[in-house]
């Protein structure tokens, strides 16, 4: 299993989100895992975008950052098994000037592709 970060950009929002993909000759239960993953990350993309442009109709000032952050190094990265736990790290920042920036975040741990307490 491979992590990456990607980014989606536009004039109300900075989105940095980890994509998981699979290792050459994944199993049928890595594939599942990432499939899992990064659904649950295509899901909270889709939300703070939709959120974004509610928030910015009102505010075209309206900026909204997504920033996450993994508990691996860059060696870590290019391949683990899915069965490893891995913690994600999302920050999530709103600057609704003149408004005081308001920060959230969130800790997902994963693994073998499902969340854990």
């Amino acid at each position: 299993m491979y992590l990456m970060k990607k980014c989606i950009s536009d004039r109300n929002y900075i989105l940095r989100y980890p994509e998981f993909a699979c290792s050459d000759g994944a199993k049928r239960r890595e594939k599942k895992a990432v499939r899992r993953m990064n659904r649950f990350y295509k899901t909270v993309t889709d939300e703070v975008i939709a959120y974004c442009g509610t928030v910015s109709a009102e505010n075209p000032r309206v900026l909204y950052l997504l920033e996450a952050i993994t508990d691996m190094d860059e060696d870590e990265r290019e391949n683990f098994t899915h069965l490893a736990p891995v913690t994600v790290t999302m920050t999530m920042i709103l600057r609704n000037r003149p408004e005081p920036t308001r920060r959230k975040t969130a800790v997902h741990r994963w693994q073998n592709g499902f969340l854990m307490k």
